[in-house]
């Protein structure tokens, strides 16, 4: 029974690895509730039937061997079905605060004019109004963003969004985090002169499986979108409490930028012709790659 609890404890950590960096739902904590009362109602009823047996064992035949070597394996099976049930549970109160980070997480989505606006945290519930936004009005042509980031699953849906209707993302204000996986999934990224493009290894989630997971999935989308190695190898060294900011001079070099609005003409220019008119506005790179 052991090995197959092991077994099956461990395909449920892999399950919340990739549903929690994905969509968090009931049922997954449903599963790892599951687990708790039923495996571990099993596994205790066994083990104490072994037990019971291996006694009554030395008890009738007076040969303590077998009968303390198989007590021996109940206490081994004992710690083994704990330390699994601390880890299944432990990612059940991940799966738990991720979903209370999407029912409370503050955002607004709105259609103004042919753009769609994009404030504060992404998560689930700001995407599916996007995407409802983009079912319903056909030229739709950018998103305007303003956003400290947010989960990681969400900033994916939202990026394919971004990819598959061909919009221009334009950050004005803040884009840090998971916000950068909307604006490198744009044909035409932009940027609004003074806004901060912020980037760092993805995580935060509580537990280090499933932090590793949530950057994983993060390189691989940056990767799936022409970010550079050198670029994807910086942001992986941030920890996931700092914050690489880099100037735009860096953003147009590394391809991240392709364009900037300018706000007085109200018209996009070349990133690379900006900069070159203007290389205050740009700053030149705060460090090398």
């Amino acid at each position: 029974m052991v090995l197959p609890r092991a077994l099956f404890g461990v395909a449920l950590v892999m399950l919340a690895a990739t549903e929690i960096a994905t969509r968090p739902s009931l049922s997954l904590v449903a599963l790892l509730a599951l687990d708790v009362i039923v495996i571990v109602g099993i596994s205790i009823w066994q083990f104490v039937g072994v037990w019971r047996s291996a006694t009554q064992h030395k008890q009738r035949t007076g040969y303590r061997f077998w009968g303390t070597a198989a007590q021996v394996m109940v206490v081994f099976g004992c710690l083994t079905v704990a330390t699994m049930t601390l880890q299944n549970g432990q990612a059940a109160l991940v799966s738990i605060r991720a979903m209370n980070g999407q029912l409370y997480a503050e955002y607004n989505a709105e259609v103004v004019d042919t753009d769609i606006h994009l404030t504060g945290i992404i998560n689930y519930d700001g995407v599916d109004e996007i995407r409802d936004f983009l079912s319903s009005n056909e030229n739709m042509n950018a998103l305007v963003i303003n956003s400290p980031g947010g989960f990681v699953g969400a900033a994916k849906e939202l990026g394919s969004l971004v990819e598959q209707n061909e919009l221009i993302v334009l950050a004005n204000g803040q884009c840090l985090s998971a916000c950068t996986l909307a604006l490198v999934a744009s044909p035409a990224p932009a940027i609004v002169p003074g806004t901060i493009v912020g980037f760092h290894r993805a995580g935060g989630l509580g537990d280090a499986e499933l932090d590793a997971e949530s950057a994983r999935m993060t390189d691989e989308f940056y990767n799936t979108h022409g970010v550079s190695s050198d670029v994807r190898t910086k942001v992986m060294s941030i920890p996931y409490k700092e914050m690489w900011t880099p100037s735009l001079q860096e953003l147009v070099e590394h391809g991240i930028i392709k364009y900037v609005l300018n706000t007085k003409a109200w018209q996009f220019v070349d990133a690379g012709e900006w900069c070159a008119a203007r290389p205050s506005d740009c700053s030149p790179p705060k460090a090398a790659l």
